[in-house]
């Protein structure tokens, strides 16, 4: 059941309310709250009466969120943990429940993209104790279909599989994506990109948007909360997946964000009774809108930027965000870049050029990064072989080293 606008700002819908009472009562973190009391004897609370819960709460003390009573008709249990790409893995518990709600979304949102219509496919996983490096299964859709998937953590097993293949439909994540497509194989057999787990830089889809008839779908979500939207093939913003999750776009100062203004996502994942999350601070930036063509008043995704620390702060306090025109990065001769502010006025521009021997010009830079992001950042320049993946896998192109 979706819940509208009005639902979210004011009294909870029954379904909701539901979850909030099973939270209050069983959950040992949210117990402890006065809106927890207050809704137990029966008085009415809003959604916003309940503080916003942070990352760092559920980081410190886990067992605090595992709710002490697990309803039988939500099913079994699973554990799992966060890729750990905030610099600590998170313990989270998932009841089948919100498996099987959360595939349920999954189907409902893809169903446009007619993914099954595409073949071969192949799909990027993580490698694990059953599915070493290098391990390729494969196996036929109803419809007779080809899906490789390959286990791997390298970009270039991804492209010698694809070029083997020549897959029609690639799931991997953004920055292998990227990778794959700096070179010069001609991928134009290409039809459809899935990705997820990272943020879709500006640059990807210019690389995407080079291939003759490809399409990139685009799955946001996160280890916590399950499926949050997927991209649209007709209007291309990101629609909600509200059967599942309640999302509130804040500002700083824990105000609602204007459509359009850049807000930090928070979300209540309203069917897992195992680990009720309620007006979960992401950390992850977007824009959005209620506006679009599919889906008149309701909101929907325009970009999503990722992680709070992706943004760069001016030294008035202001946050920025960190972007560059695709078609001068090319112009310059850069395969890769990095950026990472290392303090309040300098930025370390990081680079990998299609000549290993590429040596870039300190002024051209420099006037690059005032005239795109801002005048007040003083840059220098590292010439790099190699851009190494945190533990976790991702790859960052924008990074905040300070606080």
């Amino acid at each position: 059941m979706g819940l509208s606008a009005s639902q979210l700002l004011g009294i909870p819908s029954p379904h909701l309310l539901a979850f909030l009472r099973h939270a209050a009562q069983h959950s040992p973190y949210y117990s402890q709250f006065e809106w927890a009391r207050n809704l137990l004897v029966g008085l009415p609370i809003r959604l916003n009466d309940i503080p916003i819960t942070k990352k760092s709460d559920v980081q410190n003390s886990p067992e605090l969120f595992r709710s002490k009573f697990d309803p039988p008709a939500a099913g079994a249990v699973v554990e799992k943990h966060t890729s750990g790409s905030t610099g600590h893995a998170l313990q989270i518990f998932k009841s089948q429940m919100h498996f099987a709600i959360n595939a349920m979304e999954n189907e409902r949102l893809l169903k446009a993209w007619h993914l099954e219509a595409n073949t071969p496919q192949l799909f990027y996983c993580q490698p694990n104790d059953a599915n070493p490096m290098g391990t390729v299964k494969a196996h036929q859709l109803k419809n007779g279909n080809v899906v490789h998937e390959l286990h791997t953590r390298s970009a270039d097993d991804i492209k010698r599989l694809l070029l083997k293949t020549r897959a029609t439909l690639l799931a991997a994540r953004p920055s292998q994506v990227s990778a794959i497509l700096d070179g010069t194989e001609d991928f134009s057999f290409l039809k459809i990109i899935k990705t997820t787990t990272e943020a879709v830089t500006d640059h990807l889809r210019s690389q995407i948007s080079a291939l003759p008839s490809c399409q990139v779908v685009d799955l946001y979500g996160a280890v916590e909360t399950g499926l949050i939207a997927v991209s649209c093939p007709t209007c291309g913003k990101y629609h909600l997946a509200e059967h599942n999750i309640i999302i509130e776009v804040l500002r700083d100062d824990d105000t609602p964000a204007a459509a359009g203004e850049l807000g930090r996502v928070v979300a209540t994942v309203f069917n897992n009774s195992a680990m009720p999350l309620i007006r979960y601070d992401l950390g992850d930036m977007v824009h959005y809108s209620l506006v679009s063509p599919c889906q008149p008043g309701k909101m929907s995704f325009d970009k999503i930027f990722g992680r709070e620390r992706m943004m760069f702060r001016l030294p008035s306090g202001e946050r920025i965000l960190p972007a560059l025109d695709p078609a001068a990065i090319l112009e310059l001769g850069i395969k890769r870049f990095k950026l990472v502010q290392i303090s309040d006025t300098c930025i370390e521009f990081q680079y990998m050029g299609f000549d290993p021997d590429l040596r870039l010009e300190h002024d051209i830079v420099q006037q690059l990064i005032a005239r795109e992001i801002s005048p007040e950042f003083l840059v220098s320049l590292r010439a790099v072989n190699d851009f190494p993946l945190a533990p976790s896998g991702k790859y960052l192109m924008h990074e905040r080293l300070i606080a």
